[in-house]
């Protein structure tokens, strides 16, 4: 992993020279000193002291410095590794380290908890003179633009980190990288690099990290490309793992054969029996909610055979394509009527147990209006994100953001679109569980009063029948259409 890459923590440094002498005549007493080292942490410096010139190693992390410029480096022009971590930079002044030929370690992140550096940009001219640089860190900052030429002169940069930053483009950063091994840029903004040959000048680079899997089609010279998968597909194929593919087509296929079904037995005894004919119809709106989902990962279990093996170059392709975004908008309207149409039916259920015996006045007209405007609210929130006046909120990649073609960003804090993903996933989740819950309380409590109270047989016939539709299973709904 290309975490290995990266240096010791300053921690590690002081005890590995804890007892080493000092080889540095008149160092400030405030830092710990070892063989051409100090260790000058955590000491509230707001600029750098003169110090001795033949220090190799200086670690200034934790203090107060805000700027970096010329006159902090000019008296110390051996140094080989320079760690400024957990300062509060924001600037670094052009050939600020001109004078530090022989610097090869430049370590300028910060710490995950602290976040104190703010570097925001970096203008060409900034690393001019670091011509021995091998080994630079900028991860943790605020980076959000990088000029054109920073790193022209670095001929011989071995390992760079830009991680965790805000960066959107990489264009032309690395044209002269050309002894490049190591190249980290996980947690950055890179959804949308333009330029698909962005990596290509990197011709010895073996490791690199990007945000997403599905990024690496950017750099198959690579050898190591970091992250291997997304947890559903890896470089090879759309479902990684072969339980997946297994469980996708026994479950697609169940789900298509099996609420096919019940739809045409259910419309079947809608038209021969008048009793009960309101919950079948729920019951075969229920069906079709779920065979989109059967349909969805039928669909997703054929590309994954036509992409086994090779997936990672084909990725971009099926991800742009109509069929991923129909398959976006099917499990999305699977889910959501699914789940409104389990609601109602368990309003449908109270009615029952209220009524057990007042089936027949219910009102078939009123829940045929009510699966109109379920399926009308679940085609307004599975369209919206496509309408194109909307683009700026949901991109247009709302439904291809993943191979899998599922529109869920709640990992993706940044992601466009993410709270109405989140919304429209949880909420709905949220306040059906909320209903079926209350509604079934609701029915227990009716039963229990009931049987307290009713002792006539005529009566206990209709506890007994309310007992009964209180837990349907939906085995006995899909086999038993004249309950």
């Amino acid at each position: 992993m290309i975490d290995a890459l990266f240096p010791k923590r300053p921690s590690a440094d002081r005890q590995d020279c804890s007892k080493a002498p000092c080889y540095l005549q008149n160092s400030t007493e405030q830092c710990i000193c070892c063989g051409f080292t100090l260790m000058c942490a955590n000491l509230n410096w707001t600029s750098l002291p003169v110090l001795n010139e033949d220090v190799k190693s200086l670690d200034i992390s934790g203090n107060r410095l805000q700027h970096i410029t010329f006159k902090y480096l000019q008296y110390i022009p051996n140094i080989q590794k320079l760690t400024i971590m957990n300062n509060m930079i924001d600037f670094i002044e052009d050939n600020s380290f001109s004078s530090a030929a022989s610097l090869q370690y430049l370590i300028l992140y910060s710490s995950r908890k602290l976040d104190n550096n703010n570097i925001q940009s970096l203008d060409s001219g900034v690393f001019y003179g670091l011509t021995s640089l091998e080994h630079l860190f900028l991860g943790d900052n605020k980076l959000e633009y990088i000029g054109e030429k920073v790193f022209y002169g670095l001929e011989n940069l071995v390992d760079l980190s830009l991680a965790r930053n805000s960066l959107t483009t990489l264009e032309y950063l690395f044209k002269n990288l050309t002894y490049l091994e190591a190249l980290d840029l996980r947690n950055n903004d890179l959804e949308n690099l333009v330029n698909e040959d962005v990596f290509s000048p990197l011709e010895k680079l073996t490791d690199i990290y990007l945000p997403h899997f599905h990024m690496c089609s950017l750099a198959l010279h690579v050898r190591k490309c970091y992250p291997r998968g997304d947890g559903i597909s890896n470089h090879k194929n759309l479902l990684a793992s072969p339980v997946l593919r297994v469980c996708v087509w026994i479950v697609s296929i169940l789900s298509v054969v099996g609420n096919m079904r019940v739809i045409v037995s259910r419309i079947r005894s809608m038209r021969k029996i008048s009793r009960g004919r309101g919950h079948s119809l729920l019951i075969v709106h229920l069906a079709v909610a779920d065979m989109l989902m059967g349909i969805y990962l039928f669909i997703l279990a054929v590309q994954d055979a036509l992409f086994r093996g090779h997936y990672l170059s084909m990725q971009k392709r099926w991800r742009n394509s109509s069929t991923c975004t129909v398959c976006g908008l099917l499990t999305t309207s699977s889910y959501l009527a699914s789940a409104f149409f389990i609601g109602l039916i368990s309003m449908e259920r109270l009615v029952s147990v209220e009524r057990p015996l007042q089936t027949l006045s219910r009102n078939f007209t009123t829940l045929q209006a009510f699966t109109v405007i379920i399926w009308t609210v679940v085609g307004i929130l599975v369209i919206m994100p496509l309408i194109p006046q909307l683009t700026d909120y949901f991109s247009t990649t709302y439904y291809t953001n993943n191979g899998a073609c599922l529109p869920l960003y709640i990992h993706e804090p940044r992601a466009v679109g993410w709270r109405y993903s989140a919304g429209t996933f949880l909420a709905t989740t949220l306040l059906c569980s909320m209903l079926v819950s209350i509604v079934y309380l609701k029915m227990y409590t009716a039963i229990r009063r009931s049987s307290a109270s009713i002792s006539s047989s005529g009566h206990g016939r209709e506890v007994r029948l309310a007992r009964r539709r209180m837990l349907p299973s939906y085995k006995a709904d899909w086999h038993h259409p004249n309950q």
